[in-house]
């Protein structure tokens, strides 16, 4: 039943590009795992990009004792270049929700996060970005005391409005009562990014 409210809604995310003036749709798939995310304009601010992150993020458990990890998030990211000192290099800074269930625990979050994004001038098409949400136990809810969401990837603007890329990323949540951290997902993956 998880597995089919996953794909209904990576369906419906993906035909909200067709009514909505999105900036990005961004897929990607490991063996067991993708994850679907699409940035919308906010429509504020003259300096940089203001944007909504809506995502969601499914996880095989390979394992019939144990549901499927399925978490999803909703935040907005302010970025902007780093300054003329530094082409080619991008800051990022926003704030983001997660909630969803991983290794039958219930996982809510809402994080601090940051952003790094550099094209070399000389080979512009290339891109490397590194990105780390982080949430404490003062803003960790339901069975999470805290959670952590860190991903890297390089990637190649094969057109201007397409990116293919390779990834890794490690989201993981302390669980109460419990001495092992819950992993949501770890691992590497391979997508695309198309922008409108």
């Amino acid at each position: 039943m998880v597995i089919f409210r996953a794909f209904v809604f990576l369906i419906l995310l993906g035909g909200m590009i067709g009514s909505v003036n999105a900036q990005s749709f961004d897929f990607n798939l490991s063996d067991d795992s993708a994850e679907a995310k699409l940035m919308l304009p906010l429509g504020f601010g003259d300096l940089g990009r203001s944007l909504w992150d809506i995502s969601l993020l499914y996880k095989d458990s390979d394992s019939r004792d144990k549901d499927d990890n399925l978490v999803g998030g909703l935040g907005f990211e302010v970025v902007g270049e780093a300054g003329t000192d530094a082409p080619g290099l991008e800051f990022g800074i926003g704030m983001k929700g997660y909630y969803g269930e991983a290794e039958d625990s219930d996982i809510g979050a809402f994080t601090l996060g940051g952003m790094l994004r550099y094209a070399p001038p000389s080979f512009s098409r290339f891109f490397g970005i590194a990105r780390l949400n982080y949430a404490p136990k003062i803003v960790s809810f339901r069975d999470a005391e805290r959670f952590w969401a860190v991903e890297v990837r390089i990637g190649y603007e094969s057109l201007p409005t397409a990116e293919i890329y390779v990834g890794y990323r490690d989201v993981e949540a302390k669980i109460e009562n419990k001495n092992a951290d819950v992993e949501v997902d770890k691992s590497a993956y391979v997508g695309v990014a198309l922008h409108f």
